[in-house]
């Protein structure tokens, strides 16, 4: 699973090179030449959460300060690999930890490997952040269950947070993390409920501002 995982990353490292884009794509690299002031008012006008072009600005802009020439295709692409890259060094650590080799490959090979996710990886849009933050704020849930620590839960919190503003399906998957993360505590630590609502309410306030946007997006 581990060659299998190397594999499909240095595929995706391959492909990084190739210059074709599409619409799409060509809308995010134009989105990194604006002020991050005005992605966000930009965003507000369009159909997603602003997060991604500001982590897509930030490494493009970061990259081009000390190599003017490099391909902006290139450098987005690589910015959409590295979530996947992120995914697979917690796969060999906190996965391999908590649950073993077995499943830490596996989890490693599906990161990378799954045909969409081969597209995903190097597409010049936010899906691959949203996989992620998701799956961080996931296993922050699953912290939350075992350790029940302050630090996990501001873990569970922010990594959620980046997942709503990073894409709404996003921000629907934690939101069923919530769901379930509420029924266990139901069902079987009835106290730590308390600690449920000051996080969703918590979370809840951090998404206010771009929840009055989002409403007005889905009315259009």
């Amino acid at each position: 699973c581990l060659v299998g995982a190397c594999i499909c990353v240095l595929v995706s490292l391959v492909y990084s090179f190739s210059c074709d884009i599409w619409f799409d794509e060509a809308f995010s690299l134009a989105m990194v030449k604006h002020s991050y002031a005005e992605i966000i008012a930009f965003t507000a006008s369009d159909v997603h959460p602003p997060l991604y072009y500001m982590i897509l600005k930030f490494f493009t802009d970061g990259v081009h300060m000390f190599f003017q020439e490099a391909s902006s295709v290139f450098v987005a692409k690589i910015v959409s690999l590295i979530p996947h890259m992120i995914l697979l060094t917690i796969a060999a650590g906190k996965i391999r930890k908590e649950w073993g080799n077995y499943i830490a490959g596996v989890f490693a090979l599906s990161v990378v490997g799954m045909p969409a996710l081969l597209i995903y990886s190097i597409e010049i849009r936010m899906y691959s952040w949203g996989l992620l933050f998701v799956t961080s704020a996931y296993l922050g849930a699953n912290d939350i269950i075992r350790k029940n620590r302050k630090t996990d839960w501001v873990q569970f919190v922010l990594l959620s947070l980046s997942a709503a503003y990073t894409h709404y399906f996003a921000c629907l998957a934690v939101s069923v993390s919530y769901i379930m993360l509420f029924l266990w505590f139901l069902v079987n630590d009835r106290k730590r409920i308390k600690a449920w609502f000051a996080a969703t309410i918590a979370t809840v306030a951090g998404y206010l501002p771009w929840l009055l946007i989002f409403l007005r997006q889905a009315q259009t």
